[in-house]
């Protein structure tokens, strides 16, 4: 475990972190997010409650954090513990080591999320922690800190105001491209069934797949994560160039001819964001080395989905491993007792594996769906 986590270094591209944790998942090895009351500077081992070893992001790997910010966060937590709020946070942080922005990010990336509040919630207590931390360090600058020396230094707090947490695409973007990783779930996940159906060539094998494993035709689903639509020099003929991710990795395949034509024809379809299947031709790049992949019969797959999706009448949870624990499960049974009614509420609980295994709750915690029930529940949406 030491070795694995030493391969990575604080300048590790986004690229670079997504193979690496591609390669630890395959392994069966939990690689868990940033967080400033665990992380080190660098990737390290870290003991989960149930025993098993995982490893923990390194902080230095989060974009825009740089080596001063992050030598701050970690030495002052090791001299006095952990963090106890953002509060506490930014009054124990120099304010000349991190920038707001960096604390955004910070948030945004999942590293407050032992806060167990919707990072929209602590996104917005930012602005105000930071203002009354900076009275305190322009003091402490001044020599007059005796008296601040001999209680707690934080503020009356004012009235909690509810935040709808932000949108779940929203919060796995800002991960990927903060990190280079999903942690708290996967855009993918409500394709999972069809993406991660046998057939289909894992986009992270195709690396070692041999000549007679690409022979022929194969098939190939996933999301589209970028699209980018060219022209042919010598004829001026159309073609696309895909990015198409999966649970196992990313790669470009190339949409051209007839196959570029049908697809251009079908509204939503060379969109980012879309869920497609297609026949794949697999080659060897003689330059790379590597794999290329030209992509035939390109179809949508989010529709039918969202049929199947439509027709399950039951009140969806999530609940993250990484991200929750039992007092989360509490909090949310409390919140179910006050919205009673007749829709069933499934609990689905996943790890940074993407392991998921879901229960349905009994009668008693049945529900009346509403925007109420919505908000107070955003954050395990």
């Amino acid at each position: 475990m030491e070795f694995l986590c030493g391969l990575m270094s604080n300048e590790a591209t986004n690229e670079k972190i997504g193979v690496f944790i591609n390669e630890a998942n395959r392994m069966g090895i939990e690689v868990l997010g940033p967080c400033v009351n665990h992380s080190a500077v660098k990737f390290q081992p870290e003991t989960m409650p149930n025993g098993h070893l995982a490893v923990r992001f390194g902080l230095a790997s989060v974009k825009s954090m740089g080596s001063d910010t992050v030598d701050a966060i970690v030495e002052e937590r090791e001299r006095n513990g952990p963090y106890k709020s953002m509060e506490d946070f930014c009054y124990r942080i120099p304010p000349q080591r991190v920038r707001r922005n960096q604390i955004e990010v910070l948030v945004q990336c999942g590293a407050f999320d032992w806060m167990h509040q919707c990072r929209a919630q602590i996104f917005s207590t930012i602005e105000q922690c930071l203002g009354g931390a900076a009275s305190v360090h322009k003091d402490r600058e001044a020599g007059q800190m005796a008296l601040f020396d001999m209680t707690e230094t934080t503020s009356t707090p004012e009235p909690c105001v509810i935040h709808q947490e932000w949108p779940k695409s929203q919060r796995l973007d800002e991960e990927k491209f903060l990190t280079g990783a999903y942690f708290t779930g996967n855009p993918l996940d409500s394709m999972r069934g069809i993406i991660d159906n046998p057939k289909n060539v894992p986009i992270g094998t195709l690396p070692d797949l041999t000549a007679d494993e690409i022979r022929g035709m194969r098939d190939m689903a996933g999301m589209l994560r970028a699209v980018a639509i060219k022209a042919s020099k010598a004829s001026g003929q159309k073609f696309a160039v895909i990015t198409v991710e999966d649970f196992t990795g990313s790669t470009e395949a190339l949409v051209w001819g007839d196959s570029y034509t049908k697809a251009a024809a079908v509204e939503g379809l060379l969109q980012e964001g879309s869920f497609v299947r297609f026949r794949a031709r697999i080659t060897e790049d003689e330059k790379t080395g590597g794999k290329k992949v030209s992509a035939n019969g390109l179809e949508l797959i989010s529709t039918r989905a969202k049929r199947g999706a439509k027709a399950a009448r039951h009140y969806e949870i999530t609940l993250n491993t990484a991200r929750h624990n039992a007092g989360d499960l509490e909090l949310v049974k409390e919140t179910l007792l006050r919205f009673p009614g007749r829709v069933p509420v499934h609990i689905t609980f996943r790890n940074s594996l993407g392991n998921r295994a879901s229960i349905e709750l009994g009668e008693r915690y049945r529900v009346a769906p509403c925007d109420k029930l919505d908000e107070l529940l955003s954050l395990y949406s």
